[in-house]
């Protein structure tokens, strides 16, 4: 019985599973790399991994046959259609997990010819609940996300890209996915190809399509007959996908990159004007990792089992799915495979608010990992953040098309057939730098992928700072990207940025520079390193200056899409006090006068600050440059002392002086 895979950590490969609902959010996925038996083994604590398929690598036609195989594991097996002249895909009669999933393993690779086997997980995406309360919020009404960012921070500045380009039709973006429904704001002219990779699940050694839920295996009909899980379903994969209504999150994600624009109906899509190629590689429960990488392969132009070639290879693939464990050589393999070929391919970070680098295919090499911001530009709660997160986009309360069906589509334009609500997801997110991805492309079709991603992450803005710091994404443990996405910043304005002046403070190692005309942003580096990224203040204060001592360079880029100019090198000789010592004080008078002078000298360099107290009470704070206070006090004993303070925040006290005043 083929049984679908939750998707957990330390997971070698998966199914994915979806996350929608007209209220939730979606995932991203991906294969894994080969692993070796002992690898199968979960660490304690973690879910193990449950499946009953594996993929055997080997030579070209040299792998041992599915006799073989059952024999060496004394299990009933079967040969995928999918399979080719050098993996062969097997589906057992049983689920595997634990010791029997490692042991079957280590069978196989004991066979002659095998270079390597792991086992085939479905991936899944995750789903996040609409709270409505929060969607209350007027900023969050409607199409928030495509707004002005000096009304609502987290948007993209759509129309101000609309002024500019709203698309070109020579572009290509693939959508892997649940497939599509037909909508009234989704126009089929734009849809230039289309496919259902997704293949037979084997379940009491018959061929069955519980997991494609439309009768049959691959073929070149990519519309979403329903991804409605019941208790037998679930029951059938094996457990672990719950049950669930149909979530259609195929056409939402499609609504976001392409819904009609000015038909005075329903939404926006972002990009006007892009080719859509539909590729089905989810369905019930998910779906194998192995058939999605087909699928990213398929999309790129590459060749397949059981579908004739693309003839409109992609641009941009978009990837709203995901699970977890290492990124593996069959979905890394398809990967290269599609970026050697000219396309971006733009993955989920993943919704379980952890580091995305458990995530995959987040963490597989030339892919754009996209991370969830709300409307307020801060890190959305359910989304994955690391250092391989390269960029963020709005992926909260996102309203865009879907279908009213609980299980089989409302067909368009019945009631219920041409819906609009709101998911939340990185799986809403990366849509969002798919079309404008796209966009980027459509202006200059000579980029590469990376200068794609290049051009995405310095053309994107700053992050706001967040109240609480878990969802700041200036947090380096919470990061969410290079930059927050700005669609209009992507494709720029045209006139040349000329250089900035930068002048560096060595006390407090604070930069200012003279604004750059016709600069979108700014970029900081130390000592030839970047470290300010998307910078749109002309100041900026080194927060590690703390760690520095001797000479420090310090250069400013001015940015925008057509042109950078920098500023000459700043050198800063910075040296780093990191205690301060005491400062010595005199005090003068006292006796019959209520006038005392305190004085003191400095014995710490890169003094900031002195602060002077009488009895404990501080009587003001002043600039290094001054060295004396007069003070009045009442008669009788008194003490003072002065606590000084440095760049770097340290602070010393002198020692405390106690003088009596008499008065006659």
């Amino acid at each position: 019985m083929s049984t679908p895979i939750r998707l957990r950590l330390y997971m070698r490969r998966f199914l994915i599973l979806l996350s929608a609902v007209a209220t939730f959010g979606v995932f991203l996925i991906q294969p894994m790399s080969p692993v070796r038996a002992t690898d199968s083994v979960p660490a304690e604590g973690t879910q193990p991994i449950s499946t009953s398929r594996v993929v055997v690598y080997h030579a070209p036609r040299s792998g041992p046959s599915v006799n073989a195989i059952a024999t060496a594991t004394e299990l009933e097996a079967h040969r995928s259609e999918t399979s080719d002249a050098a993996r062969t895909i097997v589906n057992f009669d049983e689920v595997l997990t634990g010791d029997s999933l490692s042991d079957a393993i280590a069978e196989i690779e004991d066979l002659p010819g095998v270079i390597a086997v792991e086992p085939s997980i479905r991936l899944r995406a995750s789903v996040i609940p609409n709270d409505p309360l929060f969607a209350t919020d007027p900023a969050t009404n409607g199409q928030w996300y495509l707004r002005k960012s000096d009304d609502v921070p987290g948007a993209i500045n759509a129309e101000a890209l609309w002024s500019e380009t709203t698309g070109s039709n020579d572009t290509v973006v693939a959508i892997l996915d649940t497939g599509y429904t037909d909508h009234e704001d989704l126009d089929p002219a734009r849809i230039i190809g289309q496919a259902d990779l997704i293949s037979a699940d084997v379940i009491d050694g018959e061929e069955v399509f519980l997991s494609a839920n439309d009768g049959d295996g691959r073929d070149t009909d990519a519309h979403d007959p329903g991804d409605w899980v019941t208790s037998a379903d679930d029951e059938q994969f094996g457990g672990g996908c719950g049950t669930e209504d149909s979530s259609w999150h195929g056409t939402h994600v499609s609504g976001i990159i392409g819904a009609t624009a000015n038909n005075s109906k329903g939404v926006a899509g972002i990009n006007w004007n892009t080719k859509l190629l539909q590729v089905r590689v989810l369905g019930k429960c998910g779906g194998y990792d192995t058939d999605i990488a087909d699928g990213v392969r398929w999309a790129a132009g590459g060749s397949v089992p059981g579908l004739a070639d693309n003839p409109n290879p992609a641009d941009v693939i978009n990837l709203s799915l995901g699970g977890y464990g290492a990124c593996g050589e069959e979905a890394q393999g398809a990967i290269d495979y599609a970026v050697a070929s000219g396309a971006v391919v733009v993955v989920a970070a993943g919704n379980d608010n952890e580091n995305a680098s458990n995530a995959t295919p987040a963490n597989c090499n030339n892919v754009v990992v996209v991370g969830a911001v709300n409307n307020r530009g801060t890190r959305a709660a359910f989304s994955n953040y690391g250092s391989i997160v390269d960029v963020a986009a709005p992926g909260a309360y996102i309203l865009n098309t879907l279908n009213d069906g609980l299980t089989s589509p409302i067909p368009s334009p019945a009631p219920g057939g041409d819906e609009y609500r709101m998911m939340s997801g990185t799986s809403m997110a990366t849509p969002v730098v798919s079309a404008v991805a796209a966009i980027i492309m459509g202006e200059n079709p000579s980029l590469t992928p990376a200068q794609v991603e290049q051009q995405l992450q310095e053309s994107g803005r700053g992050f706001p700072v967040a109240t609480t710091t878990n969802l700041d994404c200036n947090n380096s443990t919470r990061r969410c990207g290079e930059s927050l996405l700005d669609a209009w910043g992507a494709i720029g304005n045209i006139t040349p940025v000329s250089a900035p002046s930068v002048v560096v403070s060595n006390t407090d190692l604070r930069i200012s520079f003279r604004a750059s005309p016709n600069a979108d942003h700014y970029f900081v580096f130390r000592n030839g390193t970047r470290i300010r990224n998307a910078l749109q203040s002309t100041t900026f204060v080194d927060q590690e200056r703390a760690t520095f001592t001797g000479t420090v360079t310090y250069r400013i880029v001015g940015k925008n899409f057509n042109n950078t100019e920098s500023s000459p090198d700043e050198n800063i000789s910075f040296t780093v006090i990191r205690t301060a010592s005491r400062p010595i004080i005199t005090v003068q008078g006292g006796i019959e006068s209520a006038t005392i002078n305190v004085n003191w000298n400095p014995s710490s360099p890169a003094i900031t600050k002195w602060c002077v107290y009488l009895d404990n009470e501080r009587q003001g704070c002043f600039a290094a440059g001054v060295r004396t206070k007069v003070i009045s006090a009442p008669a009788g004993d008194h003490y003072f002392y002065v606590r000084t303070v440095n760049a770097n925040g340290a602070s010393a006290r002198s020692k405390v002086k106690t003088v009596n005043i008499t008065l006659d």
